[in-house]
């Protein structure tokens, strides 16, 4: 016995979208796009003139080294996130501190040498608005932005008592 189809009743679908998707070209050809392209040879060679086996060879090590490149990028991105995420919390934890340091001050005439300029201070904030840290510290002179390499010392901060 046949099964029959009956084109009376409307097709519906319960809760179902389709929403089409459009590719984005991208100027680098990946692992998947140099497998596909390979394969794709593979499959077009001439049966009666195949592809030598030192070409496949170079090949297959070409795409081996890719893979490995690009595995080797994926952890040194890791790397470098862990690394920035645990210099930020060692920056941010001196906020509250002393710190000394030296900040060079470039002269105002063209043949004058820079002067070094000693600051110490408490640390009242950390900023990270030009793509590195820098500590705002407040001393008695006004505030000073310094950069980790001009810090010599952090201490913990420690106020002098008064003396009437």
């Amino acid at each position: 016995m046949a099964d029959s189809v009956n084109n009376d009743l409307p097709y519906t679908t319960v809760g179902a979208t389709y929403q089409a998707t459009t590719r984005q070209p991208t100027q680098e050809l990946g692992k998947d796009d140099f497998l596909k392209l390979m394969i794709t040879q593979l499959q077009n060679q001439d049966p009666l003139n195949p592809t030598d086996n030192t070409e496949q060879l170079a090949q297959q090590a070409q795409f081996t080294q890719l893979e490995q490149i690009q595995n080797l990028n994926a952890s040194m991105e890791k790397l470098i996130s862990i690394y920035q995420s645990g210099n930020r919390s060692n920056i941010i934890s001196m906020i509250g501190k002393e710190v000394v340091g030296v900040q060079t001050v470039p002269s105002e005439e063209e043949d004058g040498e820079d002067t070094e300029m000693a600051i110490q201070g408490l640390v009242r904030s950390v900023d990270f608005s030009n793509g590195e840290a820098n500590v705002v510290v407040e001393t008695q002179d006004g505030e000073f932005l310094l950069s980790m390499d001009e810090i010599q010392a952090v201490r913990i901060y420690q106020p002098q008592a008064e003396t009437e």
